[in-house]
């Protein structure tokens, strides 16, 4: 299903069986799916499975994502994705991603608060640390920004830190859009990291509503904290494409 607004155009997506990989942790859930580590029982490759979350048993969410994905592959400082993965007995597809090997950013915080104690909040990370990370995070977002994808939903929780701690990826494109797509757009985002055009109900943003939740992760890693309090909720309403 190619996202609204882009001729429909015919693309192999290379597809392996589930069964040839043993799942070995689950990685994360979210609103949108389960992410599992998996190691390929003949390769040894680590991979990372993601299993989509549908209410009508149908894979249109799932297909959404990896037209985004497959139109993001191979840029920097995004998650590498190589096709789908279906399960023999039950068809069910699956998206075979890029291992980072490192937590998601918001759980290298908390680890850096557990490192003091627990209770005190983690300390600002040095403002050359911030500056490396982010140059990644803006340059990754370019890229996308540049092939027309909204990413919408920027938060530490969908930035991945390699095994090294220095290498930082975006990931998860469950809420992304293509900017041809027609307005009215939804509030598709997280409380938190929301711009504030989003959350006045505006139904015709751009890319620069990335650019207001990258800010907010920024000020987040000078900080210490987040720049905003409340619940971080996400809002899953998706377009109506």
């Amino acid at each position: 299903m190619p996202p609204q607004g882009r001729p429909a155009k015919r693309q192999r997506i290379p597809i392996t069986c589930t069964q040839d990989y043993e799942e070995i942790c689950c990685l994360g859930a979210g609103a949108f799916g389960v992410v599992s580590k998996a190691r390929h029982r003949c390769t040894g490759e680590t991979v990372a499975i993601k299993r989509h979350q549908s209410d009508d048993g149908c894979n249109g969410e799932l297909l959404r994502e990896v037209c985004f994905l497959d139109a993001c592959n191979s840029l920097p400082f995004l998650v590498g994705y190589d096709g789908l993965t279906c399960d023999r007995a039950t068809t069910e597809l699956c998206l075979l991603m890029e291992y980072v090997g490192g937590p998601t950013l918001s759980d290298y915080l908390r680890g850096c608060q557990c490192r003091r104690g627990g209770q005190r909040p983690p300390p600002p990370l040095p403002e050359a640390t911030v500056r490396a990370a982010m140059w990644q995070l803006l340059t990754g977002a370019q890229r996308m920004h540049e092939r027309r994808m909204v990413h919408r939903d920027i938060k530490p929780t969908n930035i991945l830190v390699g095994e090294d701690h220095r290498t930082i990826k975006i990931c998860d494109l469950s809420l992304a859009m293509h900017a041809s797509e027609l307005p009215p757009y939804a509030q598709a985002s997280t409380l938190l990291y929301m711009a504030a055009e989003v959350t006045l109900g505006r139904a015709d943003y751009d890319v620069r509503v990335d650019t207001w939740s990258f800010g907010c992760v920024m000020a987040g890693l000078l900080k210490g904290r987040s720049l905003f309090e409340g619940r971080d909720e996400v809002l899953d309403t998706m377009d109506g494409h």
